[in-house]
C-alpha cells in the first residue's frame, strides 16, 4: 500500500521564529528541549581567508591510474570504497563505462557492460555511483535509465525499477529498500517535483512518499528557479538531507525526516518558487552542504554572475549561468566562519579555484582528477616561477614520469578532524 505524507511547512515556521536574533553565522536554537544549530551563509565575512593545504588536510596521496588499452579514461565521475576507487568516464559516441582500480592505481576489473540486451546498458553518461559498504556493492545510474545494482567482480544483481520517471539519484535504506530524493522548488514538471523523498524497494513498489507541500502559482509565467543539486551526506553513521528549496536541515530516520538544523540562507539565496528576470538572477545564490564533521559545516556558496536564458515551450527554460563558485567553512565550536581561498604547498600547482569544483566524498576525501596532460603543463608553469622547495620537487619527481597519453591521476586529500577559524 503507498503512504504519502505532508511534511507540514508550519514545523519550519515554529524553528525558525525560535532562533536567537543575535548576529553572526552559527547561532542555536531549541526545539522540543533540543539545541539545533541555526546557519546564516550571508553572514559569512566577505574578506577571503587564505588556507595553506596542509592546513587542511590530514592526509594526500597522488595516483596514477594504471594505463590499458581496456580501461582508457576520457572525462570522470569518481567513487570511493575504503579500498578502491571506481572512475566512471564516457566514451562518447558509444556507451559509458566504469572501471575499477585499487588504491595504489591497478586496474581490476569493469563494473557492467554497454550494449542492449539484458543486464547492458546504452547510457553515454552515468548520472549516478554510490557503492555501499555493508553489502560491497555498487549501484548505477546511466543516463535516467532504471538503476544497475552490482558486485565488485562487475557481476549484475539487480535491475532496479524506478517508481517516477527521471529520479537522479538513489540511497540504499536497507535490504532491498532505497529512498531518491525529489524536488522542493520550481515548476512541477513531472512527478518527482512534487515529491521530497520517496522510499521504494527493488520492483519500484513505493513504501512512503514524503510529498512537497509549497508550490509557485501555476498561473505565473516567467522564470522559475529549479534546485539543481539536493545535499545527502553522512554525519555519525546516520543520513542527513539539505534540499534546496526548504530551510531546514534533516536526519532520515526510519523513513521520517526529523530536523537537525536550520540553514536559513538569506535575502540573497535563490527563491525556488518565485518567478525572476535574468537581472533579478545576478548576485542571488544557492547553497549546497558538501560535507560535516564534529567540528566543522563544509557549505559551497554558488553566485550567479551572469544568465542567459530562452524559453524553448511553454515553462521550460533552457540557458547559461556563469556562477562564482565559493567554499565556506564554519568552525562548530566557535561559531567563526572563513569564506576560502586556497594556496597549494603541498604540490605546489594546483591553481586557487580548483577546490571550489573537486569532488568532496561523504568518507571526508576530496577528489582531483587530472588529465596529464593538464597536470604536466600546470607544473612546468609552476616550476617557471622559482625555485621549488625540496619537499614538493620530491612529490613532483614522480609526477614528471608521468606520459601525456597515460590515464589520469586521482589526488585523494584527507580532512582534518578539526580546522580552525
Amino acid at each position: 500500500m503507498r503512504k504519502y505524507v505532508s511534511f507540514l511547512v508550519v514545523v519550519l515556521f515554529v524553528i525558525v521564529s525560535g532562533c536567537n536574533s543575535k548576529d553572526g553565522v552559527l547561532q542555536e536554537t531549541r526545539i522540543n528541549g533540543q539545541k539545533l544549530p541555526v546557519i546564516h551563509p550571508d553572514q559569512v565575512p566577505k574578506q577571503e581567508k587564505v588556507f595553506l593545504l596542509s592546513e587542511l588536510f590530514s592526509d594526500f596521496r597522488a595516483i596514477p591510474l594504471e594505463t590499458r588499452e581496456e580501461c582508457l579514461i576520457q572525462n570522470t565521475m569518481v567513487e570511493l570504497s575504503e579500498d578502491e576507487i571506481f572512475v566512471g568516464t564516457q566514451n562518447f559516441p558509444k556507451p559509458a563505462r566504469l572501471y575499477r582500480f585499487d588504491r595504489n592505481g591497478k586496474f581490476l576489473n569493469e563494473i557492467g557492460r554497454p550494449g542492449n540486451g539484458p543486464g547492458e546498458h546504452s547510457g553515454y553518461m552515468q548520472d549516478f555511483i554510490h557503492y555501499h559498504d555493508k553489502d560491497s556493492t555498487i549501484v548505477v545510474v546511466w543516463n535516467a535509465d532504471n538503476p544497475q545494482l552490482f558486485n565488485l567482480q562487475g557481476q549484475l544483481l539487480q535491475i532496479i525499477q524506478w517508481p517516477f520517471h527521471r529520479l537522479m539519484d538513489i540511497y540504499k535504506l536497507g535490504n532491498e529498500k532505497w529512498f531518491s530524493t525529489g524536488s522542493a522548488g520550481g515548476r512541477p514538471h513531472s512527478q518527482k517535483d512534487s515529491v521530497l523523498l520517496v522510499f521504494y524497494n527493488n520492483e519500484g513498489t513505493i513504501s512512503r512518499v514524503i510529498s512537497r507541500t509549497i508550490f509557485p502559482e501555476a498561473s505565473r509565467k516567467g522564470y522559475i528557479p529549479t534546485p539543481w543539486d539536493n545535499s545527502v551526506w553522512s554525519y555519525k553513521g546516520k543520513t542527513k538531507i539539505f534540499l534546496q528549496g526548504m530551510d531546514t536541515i534533516f536526519t532520515l530516520e526510519e523513513m521520517k525526516l526529523v530536523p537537525a538544523g536550520i540553514l536559513s540562507p538569506g535575502e540573497k539565496s535563490l527563491p525556488y518558487n518565485k518567478v525572476l528576470t535574468q537581472e533579478e538572477l545576478k548576485g542571488k545564490y544557492r547553497i549546497r552542504i558538501l560535507a560535516e564533521t564534529e567540528y566543522n559545516w563544509f557549505i559551497q556558496k554558488s553566485v550567479i554572475k551572469s544568465v542567459k536564458l530562452k524559453q524553448y515551450k511553454p515553462n521550460f527554460w533552457g540557458g547559461q549561468f556563469d556562477e562564482d563558485d565559493q567554499i565556506v567553512i564554519i568552525d562548530k565550536k566557535t561559531g567563526n566562519a572563513a569564506l576560502c581561498k586556497f594556496k597549494d604547498d603541498l604540490y605546489g600547482f594546483i591553481p586557487e579555484d580548483t577546490f571550489s569544483y573537486v569532488e568532496w566524498h561523504r568518507s571526508g576525501k576530496l577528489i582531483l582528477a587530472l588529465p596529464p596532460a593538464d597536470m604536466l603543463d600546470m607544473i612546468k608553469e609552476y616550476e617557471k616561477k622559482g625555485e621549488v622547495p625540496p619537499e614538493i620537487a620530491h612529490r613532483l619527481k614522480s609526477l614528471k614520469q608521468i606520459k601525456e597519453d597515460d590515464n589520469h591521476v586521482i589526488l585523494l586529500f584527507t580532512l582534518k578532524d578539526r580546522i580552525r577559524i
